[in-house]
């Protein structure tokens, strides 16, 4: 699953009044807050991530079609995610159903009123570790001068 989580301010900012040019908005100590805030998730959770997924089935159907459909679904969901390097370490949990709706834009969507929606959810390790370098800039300790 593509993660393109966009850092915006706090609730009371819009997003015209968030600065995207000029200097890193973030300093040493903004960022060592962060990490000291999120530390007890990494101590407890370890190298684990939650991955959703969702699937869409035709309704209604039989419970026997439920199971078929619902167990295909989630197994192409591990199998794409066993090939991008992650291992199931949990169950899978589904709920649902939820009211499916087709998207033909942004802002226009329809009900589609013969499938419902199940949304998954599971823990998985990441097997293939591949050291990534990312450039985070920060603001230098004495200012940009």
């Amino acid at each position: 699953m593509v993660n393109n989580a966009v850092a915006v301010g706090a609730p009371d900012e819009t997003v015209d009044e968030i600065p995207l040019d000029g200097p890193p908005n973030m300093t040493h100590e903004d960022v060592e807050a962060v990490n000291r805030r999120l530390k007890h998730l990494r101590d407890y959770f370890g190298n684990l991530r939650f991955m959703y997924g969702s699937f869409r089935l035709p309704w209604p159907l039989t419970r026997t079609q439920y199971e078929e459909l619902r167990n295909h679904a989630i197994d192409s969901w591990l199998n794409v995610m066993s090939k991008k390097g992650w291992e199931l370490k949990s169950k899978v949990h589904i709920k649902g159903p939820f009211p499916a709706y087709g998207y033909s834009s942004d802002w226009q969507s329809m009900p589609v009123l013969d499938q419902q929606e199940f949304r998954a959810k599971a823990a998985f390790q990441k097997t293939k570790v591949e050291p990534k370098r990312i450039e985070v800039l920060v603001q230098a300790e004495g200012g940009l001068n």
